[in-house]
């Protein structure tokens, strides 16, 4: 449920970012804009991923354990996982009164599933194929923990300490509990983590930026900031570790690769 929030925000943020870095430049014309939509839109129709992948702003985030589109060349290949049949049909149904306006050149497609400002920022649709590989991956990073860490968890997110070399790991249970596992340089991704501790999470913003709150045995405050990719410690959060996001399969082949 969480990743389907921060996808939410993720097409949320970005209108709002690109707003304020473009707000100093001339004025965009309401035919111009409607004008990308509709060749976004005739673009997913017609199965022309080149042609998309050229009116899109990279990354377009992907729910973890799945892997970010990174580029133009990734969307090309992806393209037909990313919109199956269904979407494309519903696509050629749709007109522009389908689009909602957000901020102030930003659009929204059927509540979210598209978020377009002049170019394609997000996709919150998942297909039946995409579904099914992230089930398949989350099964398949599971399996590979420790079998005490086993049970009602799904992947959320990965990240490596930039300072020591931890990788910590996120999950989250049915309940809406997030869980942290912290491994040490040297410790094995297979055995016991060296810390783990449980938590929540909460939205703050009007961009939506997710926090971790977590609690050591010992009393110790834990905050993770998804936004600033940062591990706060400690009273007021004095000590900073600075994280980057990879993902786990990666990190236990050996083959760390940054998240964005």
């Amino acid at each position: 449920m969480m990743n389907r929030y921060v996808n939410f925000f993720v097409g949320l943020s970005m209108v709002c970012l690109m707003a304020g870095a473009c707000s100093s430049g001339g004025s965009v014309k309401p035919t111009e804009k409607r004008s990308n939509v509709e060749i976004i839109m005739q673009s997913i129709v017609d199965g022309d991923a080149k042609q998309l992948a050229s009116l899109t702003h990279f990354p377009i985030v992907r729910a973890y354990p799945l892997k970010n589109i990174e580029n133009e060349q990734q969307l090309e290949v992806y393209f037909d996982t990313l919109f199956d049949d269904h979407f494309r049909q519903l696509m050629s149904q749709a007109d522009e009164n389908d689009w909602d306006s957000v901020g102030w050149r930003g659009q929204m497609f059927a509540d979210g599933l598209l978020w377009v400002y002049d170019s394609l920022t997000a996709v919150n649709y998942y297909s039946e194929l995409e579904l099914r590989l992230k089930q398949q991956l989350a099964e398949q990073e599971m399996n590979s923990l420790h079998p005490s860490l086993w049970g009602n968890w799904r992947p959320y997110g990965c990240y490596v300490d930039e300072k020591d070399g931890s990788v910590l790991r996120v999950d989250v249970g049915d309940d809406g509990v997030c869980r942290l596992s912290v491994y040490h340089c040297g410790t094995k991704l297979s055995d016991r983590p060296d810390i783990l501790v449980t938590g929540h999470m909460e939205i703050r913003g009007s961009i939506g930026v997710v926090y971790h709150h977590y609690e050591s045995r010992e009393g110790c405050e834990m905050v993770l900031d998804e936004y600033e990719c940062r591990l706060m410690m400690g009273e007021d959060g004095a000590q900073v570790h600075r994280l980057r996001p990879c993902y786990w399969r990666d990190v236990f082949k050996g083959n760390i690769t940054h998240v964005y």
